[in-house]
Parts: structure tokens; C-alpha cells; sequence
């Protein structure tokens, strides 16, 4: 298979897996990895396709090394976590087997039957083959352990009530710095020079770990050996997945159960109590306290101050305030019914009269406004939602920019309540407005007021050349953004010829993965 045929195999096996050809995308994107090692999505996506026919601990070792590419990745680690407990049977063996056989390669119909001495020369260069694939597979089914990875050979074996791993050597073995080694996902050794747990970079080094001290992990269903190669360009790859069989019971030490405390938190104990009048700080507003503390929350109304100097409620509108937010930003100043002159007055003078507050201020932010703690914008942009003014709260949410560079959409139709001064303090910058409406939920939702990129007849593709793939618009739907896609490849005759297997996708998701239009060409003239 050429370089250029290999680079398309990705995008090819992505598409097979889509259409539900699991077996065909497992072997595209074994293709995908082999041209580019580093594709941590590639090496995602065929762990996805193996796992999808039952090939949990081949998925298993593409989800390792996709973390080992993007260590942090969510994705890549919730699809390990979730292919882990298929897991059933630790012992079998990772399988990539060849697609094709030596057979396959050799035109039949092309052997020069009429010239016996290039004929007897072909013979003994297929005898020589053979013979050389007889003896790796030999050599492969004597080793102990499942087969490593490229170029370095390193095996497990279980001895009594050891596990010994032995560096075999390889052909790249000078290319190594270092070993680490786990066991069921349990670190083993130091990794120093002179620690018996270490795994040596020389051929012939050996490795050894007593059964008894892997306390901490379950093994009684197998222990599943992994080794972890450093190179000395500061790269890793895992060069050795396999599992050893149970060992005896004896040597099985039980898991401690550790009885889990349940957690005690001390009750909020009130700085106020029914009848206080509290001046809050944020707002210069009074607020008379209705009722003890509920639930952590104090029940309050707005207060006023009458013209003998005692205070008030004013008003029947009850509203419910956090404890622990309200008493950091409430003063006691007084209490229901008591008062008289302020001090400093003399008792002749009357008091001032002071004018009703609001019960809180207006809010700053209509719906529609994006903002940022950052006037740069780029440390995480909220949309307004809406507010409440019952709760004096902001209903908001992260809002992500299209592949346009438009704002914006959500992840998802979950929003996030703000009381209104933590928000306003917080998100202090003010980064543009955008309409409800135009408001999209998750990624492949259509940017705002964008116009339909393609028509029926528009072949098209993720590069400008057509090199990687060629896709044919076939319909539009307009109820529902989507758009109708079949692949197309040019016919003998200088034509078209349609593969036969149309999808609808999502408008957004098809523009953004193939944004060049080749050519349009008239669908009626096209063979299927």
C-alpha cells in the first residue's frame, strides 16, 4: 500500500466505523497507526472498533497508547475505564493478525510457466520465504509472554511465587533509556540502578518481584504485566501487555477493608436571630430577620428606618438568602421596634428620615451578554441566560466558539445559577452580546445565520486536492440542517460511479470536515 493510500486510512476507517463495518474499520485503522505511530485519535478510534467486535484487550492497549500520546485526555480515559470492565477474560491475547497471506501478494496468472529456469528461481525464493516465516513463528511461540513492541523484545514469566520479567534485547534496544514496569496498574520498584524490581537496558538483564508484596490489587483473576519503554529522545511506547495466569491461593493476600468514616460537619451556628436588622455591606440596604435560620437559609425583608430612629419591616415580600453569604456580608446595626434618637442629637433635634432602600439593586447584565473575568476574553466565556429576581440569581453558561470563529454554542441544555454580586464581581468585562436564539447546543449545531455551503452535486472534500477522500452531496433536508453524503470515485469511461451507500449528517459536521468543493457535477448523469 502506497504513503499516500496509508494517510487516507483514518478518515476511511472512521467512516467504515460509522457505517457500522466494525471488522473493516479495525483493519483502516491498523493501517492509520502504522503510518503515523503518534495519532493519539487513531490509535482512540481503532481501541473504539475493537472493542465494538469483542476485542477488549486489544482496545485496552489503543487506549494506552492513546494516553500515552495525550495523557490527560477525558475522552481517551472514560473509553479505557468503560472497556476495562469487559475485561473478562484477562488471559486472552492481544490479536492483530496480518490481513493478508503470503498467496495473496503473488499473481498466479502472471508465472512464466514456459520459462523453466525463472520459474525453478521463483520456487526457491518462495522456499527461502516460507522457511523464514516458519522460524519467527517459531521463536514467537516459545516466548513467554505476549509479543512485545517493535523492535524490542522483553517477556513475563511467573516462577513459584516470583514474577520475572527478562530484557531479551532487539534491535532497537540501544535506543532505550529506561523500563518501567506495573503490575495490574501497580507501580512496581524504584526504578534506580541496583533495585532487583528494576528492568535493565542490556540484553540478559532480569527483573523480579515476590508475589506477596502486589498487596493493594486484586491478581486472584490474573495479573496483567505491562512494561513501559523510555526512549532517549524522551518518548514512551508500551513494548509488553500480557497477562500471567492467578496464582496459588496461598500467596494471595485479601484486600483490607477499610471501613469508610461517614463525614460530620458542625451545624451552622447563626450570628442573628428573628428581629435583627442587618445592613448589607454589598447593596447599603437594611434587611429585617423574619424567622430563625432554615436549611441554611435566613427568611428576610426589607427594613426601614423611621423617623424616631427605630426601624421596621417594609413590605411583604419574603426573601430567602443564604446563611453563610449574608453573614459575611451583613453588620448588625440594630433591632426590630427599638431605637430613638441616633447618638450625637440632641434629644430636642429630630432624628433624620432616612429614604426606603430597594430591595436589591438592578441587575448589570441582560439575557444575551457574554462575559469575561479577563478583558483578553480567554479565560472561559459565560452567555446570560436570564435572571431571577425572586432569587436575585443569574442563570448563565459556558458558551465555545464555532469552527467559524462565530459565537457560539453549549455543550448541552444544562445551565448554571450565579447569585447576582459573586457573578457581576467575578465576571467583570463585558465581551459582546449574542441573540437567544442563535444560541446552539453542542458542537455540530449550525453557527448562527450561516447559509447552506452545498447543493446536490457538489463533490467535496478535506483537502483541496481530493487526495484524502471525495464525498458527493446527494440531498438536503432542510427540517432537521442535515445533509445527504456518498462517496464517489471516478469511472473508466472518464464518469462517476456512486458507492451505494448514502448517510445524512449534520450540516455543521459535514462542512467543517470537508470545507473544499471540487466540482459540481449533475446527479442524474451518475451510474450508481
Amino acid at each position: 500500500m502506497g504513503t499516500e493510500e496509508k494517510s487516507g486510512q483514518f478518515s476511511r476507517g472512521l467512516r467504515a466505523f460509522r457505517s457500522g463495518d466494525f471488522q473493516t474499520a479495525v483493519e483502516l485503522l491498523s493501517d492509520a497507526v502504522e503510518y503515523d505511530e503518534k495519532n493519539d485519535r487513531a490509535w482512540n478510534a481503532l481501541g473504539t472498533a475493537c472493542a465494538k467486535i469483542g476485542r477488549y484487550e486489544d482496545a485496552d492497549l489503543c487506549f494506552e497508547n492513546a494516553l500515552i500520546i495525550s495523557p490527560d485526555n477525558p475522552i481517551y480515559l472514560k473509553n479505557k475505564k468503560t472497556n476495562t470492565k469487559n475485561l473478562i477474560n484477562p488471559l486472552s491475547p492481544h490479536e492483530f493478525s496480518p490481513k493478508r497471506g503470503i498467496l495473496d501478494h503473488i499473481p498466479l496468472d502472471k508465472i512464466p510457466l514456459d520459462k523453466p529456469f525463472l520459474l525453478a528461481g521463483i520456487i526457491i525464493a518462495l522456499i527461502i520465504v516460507v522457511g523464514f516465516v516458519l522460524i519467527s513463528a517459531i521463536s514467537f511461540f516459545t516466548t513467554p509472554a505476549a509479543p512485545p513492541g517493535p523492535g524490542i523484545l522483553i517477556s513475563a514469566s511467573q516462577n513459584g511465587s516470583f514474577i520475572n520479567i527478562t530484557n531479551d534485547g532487539g534491535p532497537q534496544i540501544s535506543s532505550i533509556e529506561s523500563f518501567s514496569w506495573k503490575v495490574n496498574n501497580l507501580p512496581i520498584g524504584t526504578g534506580q540502578p541496583g533495585d532487583p524490581t528494576t528492568i535493565g537496558v542490556d540484553r540478559g538483564s532480569r527483573a523480579t518481584v515476590p508475589i506477596s508484596e502486589l498487596t493493594g490489587t486484586n491478581i486472584s483473576a490474573g495479573m496483567r504485566v505491562m512494561v513501559i519503554a523510555t526512549y532517549k529522545d524522551g518518548s514512551q511506547s508500551i513494548v509488553l501487555s500480557t497477562t500471567l495466569p492467578p496464582p496459588s491461593p496461598d500467596l494471595i493476600t485479601p484486600l483490607a477493608e477499610t471501613p469508610v468514616p461517614t463525614p460530620t460537619f458542625p451545624p451552622d451556628v447563626p450570628r442573628f436571630k428573628s428581629g435583627d436588622i442587618i445592613q448589607d455591606s454589598g447593596s447599603n440596604t437594611w434587611w429585617l430577620i423574619n424567622s430563625p435560620p432554615l436549611n441554611g437559609s435566613y427568611s428576610v425583608t426589607a427594613a426601614a428606618r423611621l423617623p424616631n430612629g427605630s426601624f421596621t419591616n417594609h413590605g411583604s415580600i419574603i426573601t430567602n438568602v443564604s446563611l453563610r453569604s449574608f453573614e459575611e456580608s451583613g453588620t448588625y446595626i440594630g433591632t426590630q421596634g427599638l431605637g430613638g434618637t441616633p447618638a450625637g442629637l440632641h434629644d430636642d433635634v429630630p432624628p433624620p428620615v432616612t429614604g426606603i432602600p430597594a430591595s436589591h439593586p438592578e441587575p448589570i447584565y441582560p439575557a444575551g451578554d457574554l462575559v469575561n473575568p479577563s478583558a483578553t476574553g480567554d479565560t472561559g466565556m459565560l452567555v446570560i441566560l436570564g435572571y431571577d429576581p425572586a432569587s436575585d440569581q443569574y442563570q448563565a453558561d459556558d458558551i465555545y466558539q464555532y469552527y467559524t470563529g462565530e459565537w457560539g454554542y453549549r455543550t448541552n441544555a444544562t445551565a448554571m445559577w450565579f447569585m447576582r454580586p459573586v457573578l457581576e464581581e467575578r465576571y467583570n468585562h463585558r465581551a459582546g452580546r449574542i441573540a437567544i436564539s442563535d444560541v446552539g447546543i453542542g458542537a455540530d449545531s449550525a453557527p448562527p445565520r450561516t447559509p447552506v455551503k452545498y447543493v446536490a452535486g457538489d463533490i467535496i472534500s478535506p483537502d483541496p486536492a481530493g487526495v484524502d477522500a471525495i464525498l458527493v452531496v446527494t440531498a438536503y433536508n432542510k427540517t432537521d440542517d442535515r445533509y445527504q453524503i456518498d462517496s464517489i470515485t471516478p469511472a473508466y469511461d472518464g464518469g462517476w460511479r456512486l458507492g451505494g451507500n448514502p448517510t445524512w449528517e449534520k450540516r455543521a459536521f459535514v462542512e467543517r470536515n470537508n470545507p473544499y468543493q471540487l466540482r459540481r457535477i449533475d446527479l442524474s448523469l451518475i451510474r450508481s
